[in-house]
C-alpha cells in the first residue's frame, strides 16, 4: 500500500498553545525534579526573574526577664534568565480544510510537544550534571565502573543508598528527593529480587512517564530517561531534592498566519525556557557504566 505524506488544515491558536503546554508538563521527566513555581511570570525569550533565598535566622540562647537580641533577616538574589528557546513551523493546503482527518492536528501536537520536551530535559539534564557541588560540600560519589548484579559488580542499589547518604550529610531535605537513571540502571535493579520480588506496590508502580516509584531503601523518587548524559557509556546519573533547581518553560507564541504568495497556512509555535541551580549543595552525582 502506498503511503501519502499529507497537510493538515484548521487550528485554533490559542487552544493548541495551552494543550501543547499541559502535555509538555506531563512529558517532562528532569523538569518534573525542578522548582517550577515562577513559570507564570515569563513571556518571551530574554524575561528574567529575580529569585529570593532567605538566609537561616540567627538563634540564641534565652534567659528570663532579658531582651531578646534583634538580627537583621537577609536575602540573596538570584536571576533566572529566559535564555534558550525552540521552534517549529509546519504548513499546510487549504484544499487541507476539506479533506483533514479527524485528530491529525491534536497528534501534530502531540509530537511537537515530544520533541520540545526532549530538547528541554536535555537541557535540565546538563545543568542538574555541571551544578553538582564538587567543593565544600563535595557531592560527587567516586565513579562506578562496573555496575551489575554479578559477583563482584557496583551494586546498583548500593550507589543510591550512598549518594541519598551524601545528601543527608549535605542537610538536604528528606521530602522531595529523586534520581534520574537510563534504562539500563533502571533494567539492573529490577533484575534484583529485592526490587521485583519484595518491593512495596509502591515500590514497583509506574505514575508516569518516566516515573518508576519510590525507592523505600534510599527514599529516592526514581525517574529513568534515555537523556542523561553519556560519554562512551559513562553516565552521569544526578540525584538532589526539588527546590535545588529552578526551571521554567512556556509556550509564548502559537499563531497560523496564511502564505503571501500560496494558498496554504503556516502553523508556528515556540517554546522558551530556562533554568538555574540555586541550591547546589542539595544535588549530589555519580558517573556509572554498565558491567559488561
Amino acid at each position: 500500500m502506498a503511503v501519502t505524506t499529507t497537510t493538515v488544515g484548521s487550528a485554533i491558536p490559542q487552544l493548541w498553545a495551552k494543550r501543547l503546554q499541559i502535555a509538555l508538563r506531563k512529558l517532562l521527566v528532569y523538569g518534573d525534579c525542578c522548582n517550577r513555581k515562577y513559570e507564570g511570570e515569563i513571556k518571551d525569550i530574554g524575561d528574567s526573574v529575580r529569585i529570593q533565598t532567605v538566609a537561616d535566622v540567627a538563634l540564641s540562647a534565652y534567659t528570663r526577664n532579658t531582651d531578646i537580641s534583634a538580627t537583621t533577616l537577609t536575602t540573596t538574589d538570584l536571576v533566572l534568565t529566559i535564555d534558550q528557546g525552540r521552534a517549529f513551523n509546519f504548513k499546510w493546503d487549504d484544499v487541507d480544510d476539506v479533506q483533514s482527518i479527524k485528530g491529525i492536528m491534536a497528534e501534530a501536537m502531540s509530537r511537537a510537544a515530544y520533541l520540545l520536551r526532549d530538547e528541554a530535559d536535555k537541557f535540565i539534564a546538563a545543568l542538574m550534571v555541571a551544578g553538582v557541588s564538587t567543593g565544600t560540600p563535595d557531592n560527587q560519589l567516586p565513579a562506578a565502573t562496573s555496575v551489575g548484579t554479578g559477583s563482584g559488580d557496583d551494586d546498583p542499589f548500593a550507589i543510591l543508598v550512598n549518594i541519598s547518604t551524601v545528601l543527608d550529610n549535605a542537610d538536604v531535605p528528606d521530602n522531595g528527593r529523586w534520581a534520574v537513571i537510563p534504562p539500563w540502571y533502571a533494567g539492573e535493579l529490577l533484575k534484583d529480587p529485592r526490587r521485583s520480588s519484595f518491593g512495596t506496590s509502591e515500590n514497583l508502580r509506574s505514575y508516569s512517564e518516566g516515573f518508576m516509584g519510590t525507592d523505600q531503601v534510599s527514599g529516592l523518587r526514581l525517574y529513568r530517561s534515555n537523556n542523561v548524559p553519556n560519554s562512551g557509556g559513562a553516565y552521569s546519573i544526578v540525584a538532589g531534592y526539588d527546590d535545588a533547581v529552578t526551571f521554567a518553560n512556556q509556550v509564548t507564541k502559537f499563531d497560523t498566519r496564511e502564505a503571501p504568495s500560496g494558498f496554504y497556512n503556516y502553523n508556528m509555535g515556540l517554546m522558551v525556557y530556562g533554568g538555574k541551580v540555586v541550591r547546589a549543595y542539595g544535588l549530589a552525582g555519580v558517573v556509572a557504566t554498565q558491567a559488561t
